[in-house]
């Protein structure tokens, strides 16, 4: 059936019907390759933003052992609550 449509086309339908199915492969094409690329980078993004997440979490327990941490008090010993102290 495709065959005898196009055997009726002139030359230069012919021509018309592969440029225009030509673009048409081409934007759909486009239009997928952004989208997984987008999907790409969005996935980028959120693996660095974890990566970065960890990377505090593995600082903060570095230093909290390491008896850098600001909030630490004596050698690991929680100080009393002021409630506890005025007894």
């Amino acid at each position: 059936m495709m065959q005898r449509w196009i055997a009726q086309m002139n030359p230069r339908e012919r021509k018309l019907a592969l440029t225009v199915g030509g673009l048409l492969f081409l934007l759909i094409n486009f239009a997928l390759w952004s989208a997984l690329f987008g999907m790409s980078a969005s996935a980028r993004s959120q693996y660095a933003e974890q990566r970065n997440l960890r990377e505090g979490a593995r600082v903060a327990v570095v230093e909290h052992n390491s008896g850098r941490c600001p909030r630490r008090r004596g050698h690991g010993a929680a100080a009393p609550p002021a409630a506890l102290e005025s007894r």
